[in-house]
């Protein structure tokens, strides 16, 4: 089957989408790592062990 870049015959719609998809995984980090800081600071600090 064709690459997928042919789709993308320009390296500016290429680098576009990269900075699309880098910013929703960005996005997506900033969002999920103050939850993975709350639960360990949860089972570092208050040793509460209850399953999720």
């Amino acid at each position: 089957d064709l690459p997928s870049f042919s789709f993308f015959p320009f390296p500016r719609l290429s680098f576009a989408s990269f900075l699309f998809s880098a910013w929703h995984t960005l996005y997506a980090l900033f969002w999920f790592l103050p939850f993975v800081l709350f639960v360990s600071f949860c089972q570092s600090s208050f040793s509460c062990n209850t399953p999720l």
